[in-house]
């Protein structure tokens, strides 16, 4: 008996048009991403709009994986820094601090503001003292644009993914942070005295942070964007090159590890280690520090107490 396949051929021939219609749609699209692909992706380049409420002089384009790091500033909006220099024998830290006081000329340059230590209460509780710039999303001192660009570029180069998580931070806008940890804790039971000092391991208390100075960032990598994955990954990737490199581009890490990595290191200024964190002090104390060896657990050097120190013997401005 012959078979009839007459009735399958529709069907057959329906199939057949559906998978040429699918295997024509991948290739155009294909064609079409080949040709298109740089307008496609000229998004990431476009400059980011004025913080409207922000006290910023001039704008810096957004930072993206896509453009490179040299496009941050504008030859309009570079600043001059006294570049790096070998520090001989007999150069001291009261000389380095003198001479970097007088040449930034801003009073609080070195102020040693930390988790016991509040800023003045005459400092602005909604802007900072010195200018500030936009750098991606956030703000930052005017000063430290130039050496933070520089040091991004470079580790761009070195095949690591920087972006920049924080930087200039108002009173006003750590109140509203340090109050929602506090606002958590009080959800979860505790009282209001162990809610705030629960609160204080997470967030700065509001007037007690480097980055109402203007002069601190939150610099992160792609790959360890966690908090958490960034602190237990402090010795690899992008945290271990900024432990060897901050140092030349005039930054240090303000809460580097101690013995044990979750803890910053005795003296610090704060409990808790921050592997992410920057501070620019200029180029020369940046290097003596290092020189110092701040980051070694074990040294009893840290850049909170040589600051302490600084402020409490720098001549008045």
């Amino acid at each position: 008996m012959k078979r009839d396949i007459k009735a399958g051929s529709p069907r057959q021939s329906l199939l057949l048009t559906i998978l040429f219609l699918i295997l024509s749609c991948l290739l155009w699209g294909l064609l079409l991403g080949i040709i298109f692909k740089n307008p496609i992706l000229s998004w990431a380049h476009q400059e980011i709009g004025q913080f409207s409420n922000q006290p910023t002089q001039t704008s810096v384009p957004l930072l993206t994986s896509t453009p490179t790091l040299s496009e941050f500033l504008t030859e309009a909006t570079r600043v001059e820094i006294t570049p790096t220099r070998a520090l001989s024998a007999q150069e001291t830290l009261d000389q380095i601090a003198a001479d970097t006081i007088a040449y930034y000329a801003y009073e609080l340059f070195y102020y040693p503001v930390s988790q016991d230590t509040r800023l003045p209460d005459t400092y602005p509780t909604d802007s900072a003292q010195l200018p500030l710039v936009r750098m991606g999303d956030v703000m930052v001192a005017e000063i430290i644009a130039q050496p933070l660009n520089d040091l991004m570029t470079d580790a761009k180069a070195a095949g690591f993914s920087p972006y920049l998580r924080s930087g200039f931070r108002s009173i006003n806008d750590q109140y509203t942070a340090y109050s929602r940890y506090v606002t958590e804790a009080v959800a979860l039971g505790m009282d209001l005295p162990n809610a705030q000092e629960h609160a204080r391991e997470f967030s700065a208390v509001p007037g007690y942070s480097e980055h109402h100075l203007g002069l601190a960032v939150d610099l992160l990598d792609y790959f360890y964007v966690d908090w958490i994955v960034a602190r237990n990954n402090y010795d690899k990737g992008l945290y271990q090159w900024l432990r060897q490199h901050a140092y030349e581009y005039g930054f240090v890490i303000s809460y580097p590890p101690g013995e044990n990595p979750q803890k910053a290191k005795a003296g610090s200024g704060y409990s808790i280690s921050e592997p992410w964190h920057l501070r620019f002090v200029g180029y020369d104390l940046a290097e003596w520090l290092f020189n110092a060896g701040y980051i070694d657990p074990h040294s009893s050097v840290t850049v909170n107490g040589i600051l302490e120190n600084i402020y409490k013997t720098a001549p008045e401005q």
